[in-house]
């Protein structure tokens, strides 16, 4: 999953994957970014690296205390046995 961000000013910036029962996933970013575009991937990981079920995340980027959620639908690529 890409997550895009556009950062209108420098500031701290953190990223986080949680499930529908709002339970932490994955942090992806937690940093002091520069004003701009900014991309990262989200593989279908934990943060212990397990592999997650498909189905409905949430993604939540805080840029300066401005808070905004996403929903993804995360179906995985992987062949029948």
């Amino acid at each position: 999953v890409n997550v895009d961000v556009r950062i209108e000013e420098p500031g701290w910036l953190k990223i986080d994957v949680f499930d529908t029962r709002g339970s932490l996933v994955r942090s992806l970013s937690d940093h002091t970014a520069t004003a701009g575009n900014f991309n990262c991937v989200w593989d279908g990981t934990t943060t212990e690296g397990g592999t997650v079920s498909d189905g409905v995340y949430h993604i939540r980027a805080i840029i300066n205390r401005k808070v905004t959620v996403k929903q993804v639908f995360l179906i995985s690529n992987r062949s029948n046995q």
